[in-house]
């Protein structure tokens, strides 16, 4: 009895160390209790155009004339931020899953990664995170894929095209953006919202439950939306051209929409 104990009190105080946070499918989820001293490590990366962030971790990115990331937080979780370049994408994540148990190092203990690069192409996010660019990324073409319930946000984007893909329950705002064509699809209960500005061809899907909210501000043409499911599709603005396609109990709300030269 006495060797069947000691295994399981072990587990027990293990457990007391850390905070259990939430229980999924996917197995229980625990996070740390830090250290309150702080840290910034610097990484010597470079060579990347794409960014794919992988479970928690908070991204801020600023297009830049050199290469630079740094991981900011409490000194005994930094290391646990696994930055690495593969092929021309820089890959940000968590250090891991260990069997059932998902380590959350994340945003609440303030641990951010701030990155720069002379040029972004594409930015994948799978996860709780987030990404957030405060600044004018230009490029010629921006993809945009997040998948699960984490958050994107772009202050400003000037590019020939944008393609922007949501599935999940996650955020994606791009505040303004100036393009000549645009693709946005929602697929879940998720929330889509752009403005944007110059753009001949605009592509908008949404199957399911969320909401595509897009404001058109000048020199805009062409507009389809297709809608399957519950969620709604709002527009504003001015276009040359209107189309729509509905199946589903959602709406395709164009009352703010001028149609027209």
């Amino acid at each position: 009895m006495k060797k069947i104990l000691l295994p399981v009190l072990l587990v027990v105080v293990a457990l007391t160390m850390i905070s259990c946070s939430t229980c999924s499918d996917s197995g229980f989820k625990f996070s740390y209790t830090s250290s309150d001293e702080m840290e910034v490590a610097t990484r010597d990366i470079r060579g990347f155009e794409k960014i794919e962030v992988i479970g928690s971790p908070t991204v801020f990115y600023n297009q830049a004339d050199s290469f630079s990331v740094r991981v900011k937080g409490p000194k005994d979780l930094v290391p646990n931020i696994i930055t690495e370049v593969n092929g021309n994408t820089l890959s940000i994540r968590n250090k891991g899953k260990i069997g059932i148990v998902n380590v959350d190092f994340g945003r609440k203990k303030g641990l951010s990664v701030y990155v720069t690069s002379p040029d972004l192409t594409g930015v994948v996010l799978s996860g709780s995170g987030d990404f957030i660019s405060e600044r004018t990324v230009d490029t010629d073409v921006l993809n945009i894929q997040l998948k699960g319930s984490g958050d994107i946000k772009f202050a400003d984007v000037v590019c020939d095209r944008c393609d922007a893909e949501l599935v999940g329950s996650g955020d994606l705002d791009i505040e303004h953006l100036d393009t000549r064509e645009t693709s946005a699809t929602l697929i879940g209960s998720g929330d889509l919202d752009i403005r944007q500005m110059n753009a001949a061809n605009t592509q908008l899907q949404l199957r399911g439950s969320g909401d595509i909210d897009v404001e058109f501000l000048s020199g805009c043409g062409s507009v389809t939306a297709e809608l399957q499911g519950s969620g709604d599709i709002s527009l504003k603005g001015r276009v040359e051209h209107f189309e729509m396609r509905k199946r589903g109990s959602g709406d395709i709300n164009s009352n703010d929409l001028k149609v027209g030269q």
